[in-house]
């Protein structure tokens, strides 16, 4: 994750995906690995050393999934633009200069209140929409969104 500022321009906040996801695919890759250490014994060494293969493979690729995109996603605010990268192996950037955001919406669910993230929605001119969802801070994250846009209204 790396934004290149431009001159005057300046990071308000920085966050990324909430880590509650990575922690459940861990749980996901044990989940799928204990029962398969649990079943050696003695005359099932190699369909147990197969199961394991499998259980690993399948398991804890999922954790590495999650885990790298929560790593290499990076959501920025600055005073003069919102800058989203996405992408582990193919990368998504998405620069939305403060002038084309005509509406900022947010949603949470219980779920999403509890574990302090939602679901933003920045709306420009021209498309339906970028939709942030699951980051660390949401309305942090949207209170300074709010204020740059107010900010550069008021500059512009």
């Amino acid at each position: 994750m790396a934004i290149k500022l431009r001159s005057d321009e300046v990071i308000k906040i920085k966050t990324t995906l909430h880590p509650m996801f990575h922690r459940a695919a861990l749980v996901w890759a044990i989940f799928w690995t204990l029962p398969v250490l649990g079943a050696f014994g003695p005359g099932r060494g190699p369909q147990v050393i197969s199961m394991l293969i499998a259980s690993i493979l399948f398991g804890w690729s999922v954790f590495a999934l999650f885990y790298l995109r929560y790593r290499f996603n990076g959501y920025f605010v600055t005073n003069q633009r919102i800058y989203i990268e996405e992408g582990v192996l193919n990368k998504k950037v998405r620069d939305i200069p403060l002038a084309k955001v005509n509406d900022v919406e947010f949603a949470q669910s219980l779920v999403d209140r509890i574990n302090k993230t939602g679901r933003l929605r920045i709306l420009t001119g021209n498309d339906r929409g970028t939709v942030i969802r699951e980051i660390v801070g949401v309305e942090d994250f949207r209170e300074a969104v709010v204020s740059s846009l107010v900010l550069h209204s008021k500059a512009g």
